[in-house]
């Protein structure tokens, strides 16, 4: 009867339940560009050298095939100096792990005797 009784307070008990404070959330303020000559943010009016630097366009480059060659000969150049830097670190890696194996291969561990091998040699 007592397990019944603490089982029903256990039960009634509401459980505790924590506020949590609600802070308006600020919304960032537009950033809005003002043209200098007019002052007005009606038109927005970016200058040329700065609207080619954010798309990185520049119109008085043109791309030719030689170019184009040039560019891709350099980026298999880039690839193949990585992967032979990478070759090169996975050959030391494997000389230092060939090392540490033929030095565990040549340590002998030192041999206890047994009770059995000195028993033999007393009779």
């Amino acid at each position: 009867m007592m397990i019944m009784k603490r089982q029903d307070k256990h039960c009634k008990k509401k459980m505790s339940t924590a506020k949590v404070a609600q802070r308006p959330i600020s919304k960032p303020v537009p950033i809005q560009l003002v043209d200098k000559k007019t002052k007005t943010n009606d038109k927005v009016v970016v200058p040329k050298p700065i609207a080619n630097r954010l798309t990185a366009v520049d119109k008085s480059k043109k791309i030719d095939s030689e170019t184009i060659k040039v560019d891709l000969d350099q980026a298999s150049q880039r690839r193949q100096s990585i992967q032979a830097d990478r070759t090169e670190k996975v050959r030391k890696h494997l000389e230092r792990v060939e090392k540490v194996a033929n030095l565990k291969r040549n340590q002998k561990p030192v041999k206890e005797e047994s009770e059995e091998d000195t028993g033999a040699d007393k009779s």
